[in-house]
């Protein structure tokens, strides 16, 4: 692992939380990325690559990819 990830808060933690459609684990999840110092990295990261032809999937920098205005909070 190497870049960004390294200093991510959520390093080390399953990543199953961060893909669940409970609203108990979307609100830990975001408890990790609130103060994380590669915040915006990691939601630049999840805008930029894709899976298949599909927009990444999941919380990324502490938002949910369906969330309106997803972007403008990692700014």
């Amino acid at each position: 692992m190497s870049g960004w990830r390294e200093h991510a808060n959520c390093r080390g933690v399953d990543t199953e939380l961060f893909f669940s459609k409970k609203a108990a684990d979307k609100r830990m999840a975001a408890r990790f990325c609130r103060e994380c110092p590669v915040r915006r990295q990691c939601g630049e990261y999840a805008d930029t690559h894709r899976f298949e032809g599909y927009s990444t999937c999941g919380m990324w920098g502490g938002v949910s990819r369906n969330q309106k205005g997803w972007r403008k909070s990692w700014l």
